[in-house]
């Protein structure tokens, strides 16, 4: 099966709208993530489990975006997607504010 061109430029935005949403969102939560950590006996339990707190950290976050990635992505295909049709995301958004 061949895949046109608009198809794979299609497919490329889905990505990087995916991939974008999810590093804005995981750099927003790397911040209050650390505070979280250090306040409560959170910091103990990472380092116990992964040698040291700094590792368990960045582990949550890169199964985070891993899975924010996923979802966002199946969120805009399901919401630019309309019956076969790309509706465009700008479109989509303007419409819902």
């Amino acid at each position: 099966m061949r895949v046109d061109a608009e198809t794979r430029l299609e497919h490329r935005k889905a990505w990087a709208f995916s991939l974008l949403t999810s590093s804005i969102i995981i750099t927003l939560l790397n911040g209050p993530l650390t505070v979280v950590k250090e306040l409560t006996p959170l910091k103990g339990v990472l380092k116990a489990t992964f040698g040291h707190h700094w590792v368990g950290h960045g582990v949550i976050l890169l199964v985070l975006f891993i899975v924010l990635s996923l979802a966002t992505l199946q969120i805009y295909r399901k919401k630019v997607y309309r019956n076969g049709h790309s509706r465009g995301w700008w479109r989509y958004l303007r419409s819902r504010l």
